[in-house]
């Protein structure tokens, strides 16, 4: 029968709670799918947590503006939602934390042997000297460490400096094992977004490749000036959405541009057999293909009259961009 549940303030139904897992036993629901797949994690998610959880979750991922170069937070937030969620679900919250009721039930129910093997497991490896030097806490460190062991043998360190007793130092590793589960998922949903990404910015490679040939050169000018348009508009919205601009305004604006286009072909214009692609936003010289971005007006452009050795090869004008 579905329960409520609190989830940072917000009340949502979900199928069940689950009782907090021992040490040593398995857990009652299906475990994550390995190798991940997208399709059957999301399955067991809807099952496990509810329709709620799906459908913010694929909310979250569909509208990541993955294309930041910092995170985005609104997403992070949705992913820490998700994560707190899975938690209480499945056991792994006690709320109060370490002084709280559902904390105290959790420990008195472990066995004294199985205290006895905790007990084991948390010597530090060694001579059991107190060796940890300067060494920082995982809690400050920002050294990668993705399987956890590294955070793991900090935390024994940890026990040892600040001499935590053995339920203490227990309830450390449970709060280490939830900050693990929740990389890892972040992990899998990260990829969604950060593959697309890596798509773009493969093809946005490829045209800069294409305009790079030996023999591009050679090409019809309207040839030429359609592909470098092409890398300058794909260069420039992607350059904006990477800044943080919204997502929806400048991919409608990028999609507006590229129907225009379709509708009238670019203008271009031609000074001392070189031709200069003009329309405001990115330009470009056609024989020296200097590919940056430009936001200057067209009366900005600078052409010394002595020509020199352009931005790619000799004789080329120089157009500062």
């Amino acid at each position: 029968m579905p329960v409520s549940v609190t989830v940072r303030g917000e009340e949502v139904e979900v199928p069940c709670v689950h009782p907090a897992q021992l040490p040593g036993s398995i857990p009652p629901w299906q475990p994550v799918p390995e190798p991940h797949d997208e399709n059957k994690h999301a399955e067991r998610g809807r099952v496990l947590y509810g329709e709620t959880w799906l459908r913010r979750r694929s909310a979250a991922i569909e509208n990541r503006n993955f294309y930041l170069y910092e995170p985005d937070r609104q997403y992070r937030e949705e992913q820490k939602w998700l994560r707190s969620l899975e938690e209480t679900v499945e056991g792994r919250r006690f709320q109060g934390g370490l002084e709280g009721m559902a904390w105290a039930e959790y420990w008195a129910m472990i066995s004294y042997e199985t205290k006895l093997v905790l007990e084991q497991d948390c010597q530090m490896p060694g001579s059991g000297q107190d060796d940890e030097g300067d060494v920082e806490s995982e809690y400050d460190s920002d050294i990668p460490d993705p399987s956890g062991d590294m955070r793991r043998v900090q935390l024994k360190r940890d026990r040892v400096r600040d001499g935590w007793d053995l339920e203490t130092y227990h309830y450390h590793v449970l709060r280490l094992e939830n900050r693990l589960i929740a990389e890892r998922r972040n992990k899998y949903e990260d990829a969604i977004g950060d593959e697309q990404l890596r798509k773009e910015l493969d093809e946005l490679r490829a045209v800069f490749v294409t305009i790079n040939s030996p023999g591009f050169l050679q090409s019809p000018d309207h040839v030429k000036s359609k592909a470098i348009d092409l890398y300058h508009r794909k260069r420039y919205y992607l350059e904006r959405l990477r800044r943080g601009e919204p997502r929806d305004v400048v991919l409608a604006e990028q999609r507006r541009e590229e129907e225009q286009d379709e509708q009238a072909s670019p203008s271009s214009s031609t000074d001392n057999d070189r031709t200069i692609q003009d329309d405001g936003k990115y330009k470009t010289c056609l024989t020296c293909i200097d590919l940056q971005p430009c936001m200057r007006t067209p009366s900005q452009l600078f052409k010394p009259t002595v020509l020199g050795s352009g931005p790619s090869q000799p004789g080329c004008c120089l157009i500062p961009w």
